[in-house]
């Protein structure tokens, strides 16, 4: 796989405090003046808000300014703008295009995205010799990402012979050149021995991801020996670089006791460090601790900000349980439409508890237009993944029916109470037992009514046991056997679940 660079070279420090008002002042003035650097230097600032306020179409005017001049830099930055689409429509031709007027004049970064897009077939036709041989030039030419994407070609065999002493000399020298990724390969290669010599350990050299990718091999036995304390070990050390996966790696492990004695406060520890660090799951995980008092003391308050924090990142199940902290005031003070807002981002994403919780608010009108068809519809959502809330309350609208809504359709009732029915749902045993027993929407069977009926009432539904014991009086000596034995399995499985 391709990565681009999409790097912008700012030739003067312009990201530190360091560069003062002045500095600023003066950089403007020369590029007022028509000095092709700084007028790039000066757009690099303007696209990422390093010193002043952020204005995609002035770094744009910039960079063309200095394009103009034949400036090489500005080039590559105003093609990177075309191709992501900053300021103007995104157009990959016209990226391609002076992303080849950098090129020609050796621009290494122009030289290795234009093969990348060549090789993918971006805004050029698709030619992968072509592409590649970009890619390698730009690797000749020293640039740590063409290095390592050169690495992976060879390491793959992609469009050439596989060659795993190629791929290895490649991430060497990006590694060498601060390569993360490339690093992390040379991890991979060693613990393999891909054309070098096995020695799991040789490319970690204090590098955490390297360092983490490495305790993973350890703890599935991958290329090396499975060794639960070996991969505690470079985890611990991982994360003790402020590594976040890591650290989140380490918050499972105490959770679950892998390998270690399990220790909720260790666990709340990792998760916590991991979550400062934008680590969305483990956010997530140390909200649920704060929520329920594992680990760390109960705070409900503190719950909703991991909570807000991780449904901002992206998180279904957390924006499902923001929702519910508004939908309930855990935390926060209740706001029916922002629990409906972050449920209706969770269920965009399938989360079928939150597909449930808002087909809740359209059947009852809470906070949104009361919709019947917009609640089966997401109820519909959320039982077509097995949720089995959303079967049951489905059922229930068709059971009885609601004017304007929904037509009674006794039918189409069962097969949802059965869908909730097989996940264990008792009220769902209850109903489609009753349905079976009446022979409604379905065949009446009272076999199949007695073991629903008794699995309703060993979960807690205590009406079933009156009904059961009537469907019994009217079983056949078969019926009762076979309702026996069905029974006897369905417990089973119960239990198995």
């Amino acid at each position: 796989m391709f990565f681009r660079v999409f790097s912008f070279l700012l030739v003067v420090a312009a990201a530190s405090g360091a560069f003062a008002a002045d500095g600023l002042a003066k950089l403007k003035a020369e590029a007022k003046k028509g000095s092709a650097v700084s007028q790039c230097n000066l757009g690099v600032m303007y696209k990422n808000g390093v010193g002043v306020e952020r204005d995609f179409k002035e770094a744009i005017r910039l960079f063309e300014l200095a394009a103009k001049k034949n400036y090489a830099p500005a080039q590559f930055n105003l093609g990177l703008m075309y191709e992501e689409g900053l300021g103007v429509a995104r157009e990959p031709h016209v990226a391609v295009g002076l992303f080849e007027k950098a090129a020609a004049q050796n621009h290494a970064t122009a030289i290795f995205n234009l093969g990348v897009m060549r090789a993918k077939g971006e805004g050029t036709p698709k030619d992968v010799v072509a592409g590649q041989k970009l890619i390698a030039r730009a690797a000749e030419m020293g640039l740590a990402e063409a290095q390592k994407s050169m690495g992976d070609i060879y390491y793959r065999g992609d469009g050439v012979e596989r060659d795993l002493k190629k791929a290895a000399a490649l991430y060497k020298k990006a590694s060498a050149q601060g390569s993360d990724a490339a690093t992390s390969n040379l991890g991979v290669i060693y613990t393999r021995g891909d054309g070098v010599e096995k020695d799991p350990k040789a490319a970690l050299q204090g590098y955490p991801p390297a360092q983490y990718n490495y305790a993973i091999l350890c703890e599935k036995g991958e290329g090396v020996e499975r060794d639960q304390a070996e991969a505690l070990k470079w985890y611990t050390a991982a994360a003790e670089q402020d590594y976040a996966p890591a650290q989140f790696a380490l918050g499972e492990i105490y959770k679950s006791g892998r390998g270690v004695a399990r220790s909720q406060e260790l666990s709340a520890k990792w998760y916590g460090k991991a979550a400062k660090q934008g680590h969305a799951q483990a956010q997530f995980n140390i909200a649920y601790n704060y929520a329920n008092g594992e680990g760390v003391e109960r705070k409900p308050e503190e719950a909703f900000k991991w909570y807000s924090e991780a449904a901002a990142n992206g998180d279904a199940s957390a924006q499902y349980n923001l929702g519910y902290a508004y939908d309930t005031g855990f935390g926060v003070a209740v706001d029916a439409e922002k629990a409906v807002n972050w449920y209706r981002k969770a269920a965009a994403q399938d989360l079928p508890q939150a597909q449930h919780a808002l087909a809740l608010k359209y059947e009852s009108g809470q906070a949104v237009l009361k919709n019947i068809a917009e609640a089966i519809n997401w109820y519909e959502k959320a039982a077509s993944q097995n949720y089995a809330p959303a079967a049951f309350n489905l059922a229930l609208l068709y059971s009885w029916g609601v004017t304007g809504g929904v037509k009674r359709d006794d039918a189409v009732a069962v097969k949802w109470y059965q869908v909730a029915a097989k996940q264990g749902y008792p009220a769902a045993q209850y109903a489609l037992g009753s349905f079976y027993a009446e022979g409604r929407g379905a065949p009446r069977d009272l076999a199949r009514a007695s073991v629903l009926l008794s699995l309703a009432h060993d979960g807690g539904e205590a009406d079933a046991k009156r009904i059961l014991e009537a469907v019994q009086k009217n079983m056949s000596p078969n019926d009762l056997e076979r309702a026996r034995k069905e029974l006897a399995d369905e417990r089973d499985a119960a239990k198995a679940r």
